[in-house]
């Protein structure tokens, strides 16, 4: 029956010494019908994978999860912290943007958005770091757009080097 294949397979998935544990979380976490324990069960894997030293393979699980899953927090935070880390800053806020995208208008997604831009901005992609901070500010409010949208075409036109403004107002 369904139910214990899937029985069985969280006994392999979760046994301390078992070789094929990999296998069956995949397997659990295809195979599960539920979105939210589905993606738990992908980013289990991904988790999974790191800790045995596949960094490769962890990173193309979360990407896989994330793609299937986009509005998975706990794997976008993950996945973009292990693009940052192997020196991928633009890809890593492609994963914060989708994710900020999939989750609409919350306070939770804009703060993804800022930190995406801010990941875009350092690397140097200052029009994809516009495009997540027109992402962070969602629609103006009675047709205006609000401090990030007004400063960040300002911003975009300077040099790169910050230098310090001499006029009160500038500042």
């Amino acid at each position: 029956t369904r139910a214990g294949r899937r029985v069985a397979r969280l006994a392999r998935a979760y046994a301390p010494e078992a070789n094929d544990s990999r296998d069956a979380l995949a397997l659990l976490a295809d195979d599960d019908l539920d979105p939210s324990r589905s993606a738990a069960l992908g980013w289990a894997l991904g988790l999974r994978l790191r800790d045995a030293g596949d960094a490769a393979g962890a990173v193309a699980t979360l990407t896989r999860f994330h793609a299937r899953y986009p509005k998975a927090t706990a794997i976008a935070g993950t996945l973009s912290a292990w693009l940052r880390e192997a020196g991928d800053p633009l890809a890593a806020s492609e994963v914060l943007r989708g994710t900020a995208a999939a989750l609409g208008d919350d306070p939770f997604a804009a703060s993804l958005a800022v930190e995406a831009g801010l990941a875009c901005w350092w690397a140097g992609d200052r029009d994809a770091a516009l495009r997540a901070f027109e992402l962070a500010e969602g629609p103006g409010r009675n047709g205006k757009s609000g401090v990030i949208g007004e400063w960040t075409p300002r911003a975009a036109t300077q040099p790169t080097e910050p230098r310090a403004p001499s006029d009160p107002d500038e500042r």
